[in-house]
């Protein structure tokens, strides 16, 4: 057992439990829902799986349901620095999942006041408003077939 290790033995362990807590916090719970496999689909980027479980379960018309699908999606991404991947999903889930452009505009603005009900204890707050941001935009644009690059790795 290593009593003292280096600087860079640290490291590596910290690095080597972060990937290991960031694998098991992206992975989906044994039945855990429509709902919380479309957070899921959508927080990995699968745009199309999130769109079949909108479509299937009638969410397409549920703007409540769907802010609480995308915050909690972006909540789970920004946590695995996957926010362009989340923001493109959302593009893709709203649009093939049959989401009117009106929904969701009314789905964003639920979304958003779950963003200031959840700000006193969200830690992560600043870096979610970029990839929500950017999920809007996405979307909006998306509904007149429009997309946007993805971002360069940084």
């Amino acid at each position: 057992m290593i009593t003292n290790p280096s600087g860079r033995v640290r490291a590596v362990l910290a690095a080597v439990v972060a990937g290991i807590i960031g694998v098991f916090a992206m992975a989906t719970p044994a039945h855990a829902g429509p709902i919380e496999d479309a957070k899921v689909a959508i927080a990995e980027g699968d745009g199309a799986e999130a769109a079949k479980i909108i479509a299937a379960h009638g969410y397409a018309d549920q703007p409540e349901v769907l802010a609480d699908i995308i915050y909690g999606a972006g909540v789970l991404a920004v946590a695995a620095d996957n926010g362009d991947a989340y923001s493109i999903a959302v593009a893709d889930a709203f649009v093939k999942g049959g989401v009117t452009f009106g929904t969701a505009n009314t789905a964003f603005r639920h979304a958003a006041t779950l963003v200031i009900t959840n700000a006193p204890h969200d830690d992560q707050l600043l870096a979610e408003l970029g990839p929500g941001g950017a999920a809007i935009v996405r979307t909006e644009l998306a509904y007149f077939n429009v997309y946007l690059p993805s971002l360069p790795a940084t």
